[in-house]
């Protein structure tokens, strides 16, 4: 049976402990005031999710008077975590005994479900703003699944006092591995020669497009975790590596740092991105960029759509400037079927499934959950954009569910 116990000040000296089996009677008893010679007896009623109760027994010696009350001696509180995507069961250990995981309404208003959340465990579905944020009062916390962060407003959510966190290590692993998929697939031509296979025989080997990798360029835009370990598994396949990154400098003297990145494009035979998406790098690949680009170069973006204007690409495809382009990534998500770039032979799309492996996709809930759940204890997250609103929250929420 579930207990909901809660404790409330009267006044400065007494307290009212509530103990009540939800959906039954409450009850309420007050600790005498400071001063009264009350003698009293303690014994151990049980413990309701973490939270032990006591049923205490007070008597003044002589006078016959008792009076009986119920103790809190720890607070627990289980927080309501809404999740964006629902939680996969066989991870629902993640949460147990520490929050209840509620489910987005299966309609076209997740958010429905959303009113009383505590923290919400966020995908790249929902845009999280004020008219979002609106829905969810009494919400302290936004974790990403996943390093992105461009679907949230952190200066509203800064303003409410909201934490925002992400998961950074959760997609490096994978998302690095997708990348050189997509780099493998684009440069041998594998859409191509299944298309071949399917049209019936021929002949495949005078017409196959396939180039070798090693001795080529690998030019990375981004040198964080993901762009770091793409870089690595480039060398390894023989490839020179070129890195434009003006934050941060790879420490490995067969590594090449371009000074600006107009040199990047001009010396990559591949160009893939690792940025993060905002209003200085909307676009980063324009029509320009694209012109410099050296003939015959391929593009893989694993990070955002909105990095690549897509007109501009197609139009670099159908004059035959880049020979080819893997995405993860685009602008809308996901693309129509009648798209353009889904119909041409040297372009991989995939839809935005480069961390959701089995193994990161785990990963991706247990560091979103752990993060938020920090926040709701009253913690520091391993990883939070907006610390400044842990000063504001530094208790848990009363209330919840015990």
């Amino acid at each position: 049976q579930q207990h909901c116990v809660s404790l409330r000040a009267l006044g400065s000296q007494q307290h009212c402990v509530s103990l009540r089996a939800l959906g039954s009677q409450q009850h309420c008893v007050s600790l005498p005031a400071r001063g009264s010679s009350w003698m009293l007896t303690q014994k151990p009623v049980g413990t309701f999710q973490r939270v032990s109760v006591y049923s205490t027994e007070l008597h003044r010696p002589g006078t016959g008077a008792r009076r009986e009350m119920v103790e809190v001696q720890q607070r627990s509180v289980m927080h309501r975590l809404w999740f964006e995507r629902s939680l996969p069961p066989h991870l629902a250990g993640f949460v147990r005994g520490r929050a209840v995981a509620v489910d987005p309404e299966p309609h076209d208003d997740p958010l429905a479900s959303a009113a009383e959340a505590d923290g919400a465990i966020a995908s790249s579905l929902i845009r999280y703003d004020a008219g979002a944020f609106d829905r969810m009062p009494r919400l302290r916390v936004v974790s990403r699944t996943g390093i992105g962060y461009d679907r949230v407003d952190i200066s509203e959510a800064t303003r409410r006092g909201i934490a925002i966190c992400t998961a950074p290590d959760a997609p490096t692993v994978s998302t690095a591995e997708h990348t050189v998929a997509l780099i493998l697939a684009v440069a041998k031509r594998l859409d191509a020669a299944a298309a071949m296979l399917r049209r019936g025989p021929g002949d495949y080997f005078s017409h196959h497009g396939g180039v070798e990798l090693a001795g080529r360029t690998l030019g990375v835009v981004g040198y964080g975790r993901i762009g770091a370990r793409v870089a690595a598994m480039g060398s390894c396949l023989g490839m020179r590596v070129t890195v434009f990154d003006p934050q941060q400098h790879p420490n490995d003297p067969d590594i090449a740092v371009a000074d600006t990145f107009d040199d990047l494009l001009a010396a990559a035979d591949i160009v893939t991105l690792h940025v993060p998406l905002g209003d200085g790098t909307r676009h980063l690949l324009d029509e320009t960029a694209f012109a410099r680009m050296r003939p015959g170069a391929i593009l893989v973006n694993t990070a955002r759509g909105g990095l690549v204007d897509q007109e501009a690409l197609l139009a670099a495809l159908d004059s035959g400037h880049l020979r080819g382009a893997g995405l993860d990534v685009t602008d809308p998500e996901p693309l129509p079927p009648s798209h353009p770039l889904l119909n041409r032979e040297n372009v991989v799309v995939t839809p935005h499934v480069a961390s959701a492996t089995i193994e990161g996709r785990d990963r991706l809930y247990e560091q979103a959950i752990r993060h938020a759940l920090q926040v709701l204890d009253g913690g520091r997250p391993d990883s939070i954009l907006n610390p400044e609103v842990l000063a504001r929250s530094a208790e848990p929420t009363p209330g919840g569910v015990a």
